[in-house]
Parts: C-alpha cells; sequence; structure tokens
C-alpha cells in the first residue's frame, strides 16, 4: 500500500506492507505530497506535490526516484488515477478561461505528453477513477445534477449514476468492475459506501461518529481502506471487509491519509 503520511503543510509519500510492517518513505522533502496512485505494474508511482508553490501533477518511480512534472502549466492538480494499461493518467487539473476558474477531469501520457481536458463545465468536476477494463471513467461532478458520473475516456457519452447526489464523493470502481465504493454524507456523517456499478444495492459500510473518507479497494476485491479521524481526531488508515464493513483494523499507528492498495511489482 502507499499512501500519504502526515499533515499539511509537510506531507510525504510512504510505502508499506498491507499488515503495516515494512514502511518504507519514498518522498519526505519538506513539501506537501499527497494523493499517490500506484501504476498497474508497480513501477511507477503518480502523486500530488506543492514543490512548485501550488499544487501539481507529478510521476515518480516507485523506489522514490527519477521525479518528473506533468502539466506545468497548471495552476492546481489533484487526484491521479491510472489506466489500465499504465499509459495514461487521468485527474483533477484547474482550467482558466471565459468561464471563470474550475477544477475539470483531465488526461495525459505518463510521459507528460498529450494532455487534454475531459469536461469543460461551470463547476466542479473531479476525483477521476479509471474502470479496470479501460473503456470509462468514474468522476464526481456539481454540473447539473450533483453526484457521481461515468463518461467514456474521451469525455463522451456522460451519464449520472442514478440515485448519486452531492454528497456521494470519491468513487472508486472495484477491481473487478462490479461494485463502486465512496464516502457520503447522505445520512448526516461521512461514511464509506459500496454499490453496484448501475448505482443499485446500495450498502453503508461504517458506522462511526467520526469522519471516514477515500475508500480504495485491495487488489483482490475483498476489502476497502479508507482514512477515519476515529482515533482520537487523528486520521489513521482502517481496513474493513468489503461485502459488509465488517473486521475493522487499523494496520497503522501513523498520522495517515489518501491510501492507495496497489498489487505487487510485475
Amino acid at each position: 500500500m502507499v499512501y500519504q503520511e502526515g499533515v499539511t503543510p509537510t506531507s510525504g509519500i510512504t510505502l508499506v506492507n498491507p499488515d503495516g510492517t515494512g514502511n518504507l518513505p519514498l518522498l519526505n522533502d519538506g513539501f506537501q505530497n499527497e494523493s499517490p496512485a500506484v501504476s498497474p505494474d508497480g513501477m511507477r508511482v503518480a502523486f500530488i506535490s506543492t514543490k512548485p508553490g501550488h499544487l501539481a501533477l507529478y510521476v515518480m518511480s516507485s523506489e522514490g526516484t527519477s521525479i518528473t512534472l506533468l502539466a506545468p502549466q497548471l495552476s492546481h492538480a489533484g487526484e491521479p488515477s491510472w489506466s489500465p494499461d499504465g499509459t495514461r493518467i487521468v485527474f483533477l487539473a484547474s482550467r482558466q478561461d471565459s468561464l471563470g476558474i474550475n477544477s475539470e477531469v483531465a488526461i495525459i501520457n505518463a510521459d507528460g505528453s498529450n494532455f487534454h481536458y475531459l469536461t469543460h463545465n461551470f463547476d466542479w468536476d473531479g476525483s477521476p477513477s479509471w474502470s479496470p477494463d479501460g473503456s470509462k471513467i468514474l468522476f464526481t461532478s456539481q454540473e447539473g445534477p450533483d453526484g457521481i458520473y461515468v463518461m467514456d475516456t474521451t469525455g463522451a457519452n456522460r451519464v449520472q449514476i442514478p440515485g448519486t447526489t452531492g454528497f456521494d464523493q470519491r468513487a472508486k470502481w472495484s477491481p473487478d468492475g462490479a461494485r463502486i465504493a465512496f464516502h457520503s454524507l447522505r445520512d448526516g456523517n461521512w461514511e464509506i459506501y459500496s454499490m453496484l456499478a448501475n448505482g443499485t444495492d446500495v450498502q453503508r459500510l461504517t458506522t462511526n461518529a467520526a469522519n471516514d473518507w477515500d475508500p480504495a479497494w485491495s487488489p483482490d476485491g475483498s476489502k476497502i481502506i479508507f482514512e477515519s479521524d476515529r482515533s482520537g481526531g487523528q486520521f489513521r488508515l482502517w481496513t474493513i471487509t468489503a461485502a459488509d464493513g465488517s473486521n475493522p483494523s487499523s494496520p497503522l499507528g501513523a498520522l495517515a491519509a489518501r491510501p492507495h492498495w496497489a498489487r505487487e511489482p510485475r
């Protein structure tokens, strides 16, 4: 697993085994580094950093070397997600034009070429997640009815998932593409939920007075990891059984956020 260790204004990127052993800091350079996402082959990590004075998109090796800035023209970037073949990255990107300054979903090749926007709206679009079969992108939007949407990788055929609202955020595909995990305020508190990809069979997986955010699936789809401040108000990582939310466990003692459960390098 890879995660953001620490809180603003400085935070690092750390690699760890699912049981919490083998902590390996990949990046701790005095900047705010967040939202790590490991490539499908396990060899690269996309992440967001304030190195240039604002939140920007970077890629580095899984050993924390060969750090490369992508899309330097942007004033803000966030929430990267790799294509299943590891050639492209979809992410939140700022846009400034006649509509003003907006957050959009954008796409870029992993080498930094062929950047372009997939959305162009008056309101916020973000939190993209690439489908396991590579054909769709899941994202959250405040354009039109707020909620979770799906579109083609070209930005076409944008469709809202039925029943979702602006309370539903940070949606992630399960490894088999059958279900979607997300966090939501729909029941009055930030909790973790899952649903079928068509919006049916919504299941609440956590019930806690604290805030539970940012779900991510284990590679085999059996567990979900998320961040929660249920440990005395400090954010740490927790895992639950994906099917029913049972067996909650906190594998790390460190302050942690934005987890991504990666496959073993191949």
